[in-house]
């Protein structure tokens, strides 16, 4: 099986959508279709790899096979790899009008096989379905030409030792972008639960470490939460598209806001 056949049933299995022929029934006239896989494979011919995919669950009729669907790609040659991160390029999409062409620079940490996105407005490029196939690649590569300044992020962010009641804050501020709290200030799930890390080595109390805790933990779920019935349960993981994109991009910009005070 030649690589472009196993990548095509991969996203078949994972994000189907990727292989609409053309869009949602109920768009406009407006409304120009680009199918995602000639993305895809444009951005093969240019070296990028999908490495996960994924696409939100359908709950109105009729709209199976056009949903909002992610793709994570690398690059050997173009996207560096820093230690244990890998530089990726997240593509979103949709064909049923919940979403623009949305490219978006991202980091993959390999120790816990989690996806980070970078949530900074130049490293994040956004095409309406009003343009063409060359729009969405000039706009990967536009992300591509920031990733300096994603690495200069990493490295500053691993010099900013914090304090235990700013690990807490952070903490707090992360919660409140996820979990609702019941009555202004009990929510399901403590702030020092996200703080707790997996592996030892995630024990350094500097922004990156943190930053990467807290993100894990909300993301992948898992931890002992109270439910609305009081009893507890285990934190469900992110699955959605739209939750993960959200979550992960706010978490950025909260620890770039705390690292502009530090």
């Amino acid at each position: 099986m030649s690589d472009f056949e196993s990548t095509r049933q991969y996203l078949q299995r994972y994000a189907p959508s990727v292989f609409a022929t053309e869009p949602y029934e109920k768009m406009s006239d407006k409304y120009r279709f680009i199918p995602t896989i000639d993305v895809v494979e444009k951005l093969l011919e240019n070296g990028f790899i999908p490495a996960k995919a994924s696409e939100n669950r359908v709950r109105t009729k009729g709209k199976t096979g056009f949903a909002k669907h992610a793709i994570r790609f690398r690059h050997s040659n173009m996207l560096p790899q820093v230690g244990e991160h890998v530089p990726e390029i997240i593509l979103v999409n949709s064909h049923d009008g919940s979403s623009a062409f949305q490219i978006s620079a991202g980091i993959y940490r390999l120790v816990c096989k989690n996806g980070l996105t970078v949530g900074s407005d130049h490293m994040s490029v956004r095409t309406r379905h009003s343009g063409d196939i060359g729009d969405v690649i000039d706009g990967v590569f536009q992300v591509v030409e920031e990733f300096p300044e994603v690495v200069r992020s990493f490295h500053e962010w691993q010099g900013i030792t914090l304090t235990t009641d700013q690990q807490l804050a952070f903490a707090r501020a992360a919660r409140s972008l996820r979990w609702e709290s019941d009555e202004g200030h009990n929510y399901p799930i403590h702030e020092g639960r996200l703080l707790q890390p997996r592996r030892p080595e995630d024990s350094k109390k500097d922004l990156w470490s943190t930053f990467n805790v807290v993100q894990e933990n909300i993301i992948k779920g898992g931890m002992l939460a109270r439910g609305s019935d009081g009893r507890s349960r285990r934190a469900r993981p992110v699955k959605s598209v739209n939750e993960d994109q959200r979550l992960n991009k706010a978490l950025w910009i909260l620890a770039a806001e705390l690292a502009k005070q530090l």
